[in-house]
């Protein structure tokens, strides 16, 4: 801090009673005193000014403030900033503490370069060099600051701060605290980046205290990181020393979390690998009404079982716990309010006494499921989904109906509206276990199983759910039909017939908007077949656009919706490349089409058809998304001019199809694993290749490709490989916008007519190009 010869400071006209180290209380003063004293400019500015050498980390934060309240006094400011970079010793923080500052330089620069380039723009590519060498520290501590200079830096903070969450609990928390103080437009974005950390089991807690300093849209998502943190790591999260907990911020953000951190605090309460010290501290955090039921269940489930009988039921009770796992877990995310059709957990004791009263036992797996909820009620979920009436009650239901001795061992679990009912069957004569169907109150019937056992309603429950756990009600029932169709696979098919079948499709779609002009041309040496869509006004770029299709199909038609769209959005060129495609034509010749086209589009183009305008971008879906990648790295590694940008849609980069999501996202998301392992057989034949950086980029070294976006979906076997290439291209130092897409498919670009959400998704791709440009 500046030492003052009469010891007074200039920020006492501003806080004559409050701490002068304390700049944020000064800012808030002088926005204040600016709109009651607006005489006071000159003085206000002043002090502002003088606040720039009240510590090194303060200073980006006045820079705004002086750039917002008193913009005329930017060059004055300015002016100051450049002379402490020119004269280190003309500087009176460093000047102050050298000991610490010396070995500090790098630090104390960054800081200065910063406040610089929000004090004058021009400076800001300045300001982006030194940030790129920024350590861990620099980014947490200047992040925002250098966020503020504008929406491409702040995506770099993203990138970085991303990045440091997954290093673990400590650099999550730090992370997500530094993600807080940006501009609320980016809260959102932050928390889906930290929520991928989470995922990854990397609990990250409160991305800020309260959560209600986030953006409106952010503080839901901000509320599922902080409960998936709790579930990662209880014991740090769940109790305090002092103040609130995770907990209490979460009730504080508004009464719509209840039922999702009383769900949250349930598992806790229920999971028995968790200390009992633990479980009573979860039941603590429960409300009054249901507080009581928890530390009886805990104690009670503690006591019940012998150790023979846990280790006997072991798998079976892990196996019911996981299903409601993915249950509450899919209703906590997507349908909070249908937590509240969940019964609170049974005792031991209740089980026993309906035992006593049925007069035979409950399967082990029924048993397990009580244990957690005794009853089920959920909103849009029948008995055949998963659904039962209280436990207690279940006896009296049984001894209502009028079946006769022989079904005494069927016990209705709850009543369809025609009078139908479900039924668990208890005869140990029979098949104990199963659900059985009792048709508008008849005996029940022993050959219309509707269910094996409990169990496996539970797993088809969770099943449906997560299906319905997509962007919109439309691509769920999408998705629910291709589920349902039990035709020959992609590899059964062959190229021909599933080329003839995505003909039909796109011809019995409506086709895309109206566009200025489009001609189909050869272009390059080979000839390579290519439309190009002009818009009617003067275009701002133009697009080389590769379709995707496994390498196997797609054609010019096959996309044509996607880029007429492409075209009125973003108000740009597009040049569709009809490239060789396998098994006809091995890798590398869909390579070697997109390379002599996107030669062609840099050095020709312009001059012989009038396409080229603006800058030059390459952009694929899918395979397309692989074919632009390879493109660029092939271009690079020649020498040759690169695209502006690459714009990337659920892209393939590794063919080894070694990434976790492509097993557990394999089947029933629209696009199944083996055909992606097909058409790279048909493509890559030779399998010692596919892991080559000239065939899956992920592999390659990333260094000086263009800036990129690369946008992937939550339910795409092909998630996580890209995914990983965009965070490969980040530590390669390649700028990156980067998003993974809730509840969307592979695909979506082309799935507009099929679902409102999908289509937005698309639009959100031709939305980063137009800012990008």
């Amino acid at each position: 801090m500046v030492a003052h010869p009469d010891g007074t400071c200039p920020v006492t006209a501003l806080l004559p009673q409050g701490p002068v180290n304390n700049v944020d209380l000064a800012v808030a003063a002088a926005r204040d005193q600016l709109a009651a004293e607006p005489q006071r400019h000159s003085e206000i500015s002043a002090v502002l000014i003088h606040l720039l050498d009240h510590g090194t980390d303060h200073r980006p934060k006045v820079a705004r403030a002086i750039a917002t309240l008193v913009p005329e006094a930017r060059p004055q400011a300015a002016a100051r900033v450049r002379g402490y970079l020119a004269d280190r010793a003309s500087d009176p923080v460093p000047a102050g503490y050298p000991d610490w500052y010396t070995p500090n330089e790098r630090y104390e620069k960054l800081a200065l370069v910063i406040t610089l380039g929000l004090l004058d723009p021009a400076q800001a590519p300045a300001a982006r060099a030194a940030f790129a060498e920024a350590d861990t520290r620099m980014v947490l501590n200047f992040g925002d600051g250098y966020a503020a200079l504008g929406p491409d830096y702040a995506r770099e903070v993203l990138a970085r701060l991303t990045e440091t969450a997954a290093g673990g609990r400590g650099e999550a928390e730090q992370a997500a605290a530094t993600m807080a103080k940006l501009d609320a437009a980016y809260h959102l974005e932050a928390c889906q980046a930290l929520a991928t950390v989470v995922a990854g089991g990397v609990p990250v807690g409160l991305v800020a205290r309260p959560l209600t300093a986030l953006s409106p849209e952010a503080v839901q998502v901000a509320v599922s990181i902080a409960i998936a943190s709790l579930l990662l790591d209880p014991a740090s999260y769940l109790s305090v020393q002092s103040g609130p907990d995770l907990v209490d911020v979460i009730r504080a953000a508004g009464e719509q979390h209840a039922s999702q951190i009383d769900a949250a605090l349930w598992t806790l309460v229920r999971d028995s690998a968790n200390d009992v010290k633990l479980r009573l501290e979860a039941a603590a955090k429960l409300p009054p009404s249901s507080r009581t039921q928890a530390e009886s269940q805990i104690l009670g489930i503690l006591d019940a079982p012998s150790p023979d009988e846990k280790a006997s039921a072991s798998p079976i009770r892990a196996a019911v716990a996981d299903a409601w796992r993915r249950i509450e877990l899919a209703l906590a995310t997507y349908a909070p309010d249908s937590l509240s059709g969940l019964g609170a957990p049974a005792t031991q004791l209740d089980v026993e006494v309906a035992e006593a009263k049925l007069g035979y036992p409950l399967p082990e797996d029924f048993k397990a499921s009580c244990l957690i909820h005794g009853s089920i009620d959920i909103l849009g979920a029948d008995q055949g989904d998963c659904a039962h009436i209280d436990l207690a009650r279940l006896p009296d239901m049984r001894d209502a109906m009028d079946w006769g001795d022989e079904w005494r061992a069927c016990v209705p679990l709850l009543a369809e509206p025609d009078g139908s009912y479900v039924v668990l069957d208890l005869d140990p004569e029979r098949v104990p276990g199963r659900l059985l169907y009792s048709d508008q109150g008849g005996e029940p019937d022993p050959d219309d199983v509707r269910a094996p056992n409990w169990l496996s309603v539970l797993e088809r429950f969770a099943t449906r759910l997560e299906a319905d756990a997509l962007a919109d009600a439309e691509l769920a029932a999408f998705i629910a039909a291709v589920r349902q169709d039990d035709g020959p696979s992609a590899r059964e098919l062959g190229a021909a017939e599933l080329r003839r079948g995505q003909r039909q499709r796109v011809q019995a779609q409506p086709r895309g908007p109206e566009v200025g002009t489009v001609t189909d041309l050869p272009v390059g040496p080979d000839q390579v077949p290519v439309r190009v869509y002009r818009p009617t006004g003067e275009p701002r770029a133009t697009v080389v656009f590769l379709h995707g299709g496994m390498w196997v199909i797609g054609d010019l038609e096959s996309h044509d919706r996607a880029c007429r769209r492409l075209v009125e959005a973003v108000g740009v060129t597009v040049v569709a490349v009809d490239y060789r495609r396998a098994p006809e034509h091995v890798w590398p010749a869909a390579v070697d089409d997109a390379v002599q086209v996107l030669r062609w589009a840099y050095d020709d183009g312009g001059a012989t058809t009038g396409t080229a305008a603006g800058p030059l971008v390459v952009m694929g879906d899918s395979a397309g998304g692989n074919l632009a990648t390879l493109a660029c790295l092939r271009l690079r590694d020649e020498g040759r001019p690169l695209p502006a940008l690459q714009v990337l849609l659920y892209p393939n980069t590794d063919l080894t199809l070694s990434q976790p999501s492509v097993k557990t996202k394999a089947t029933g998301w629209g696009l199944d694993a083996d055909a992606v392992a097909w058409g790279a057989e048909l493509w890559v034949p030779d399998p010692g290749r596919r892991a080559d950086p000239t065939v899956s980029p992920l592999f390659a070294d990333l260094h000086g490709l263009p800036p990129a976006v690369v946008v992937t979906a939550e339910h795409d076997p092909l998630r996580d490989e890209g995914d990983a290439y965009a965070a490969r291209l980040t530590a390669a130092g390649v700028p990156v916008r980067h998003r993974c897409e809730a509840g969307q498919v592979h695909g979506f670009l082309t799935l507009d007519l099929v679902s409102p959400a999908a289509a937005s998704a698309g639009s959100r791709v031709f939305a980063d190009l137009a800012d990008l440009l």
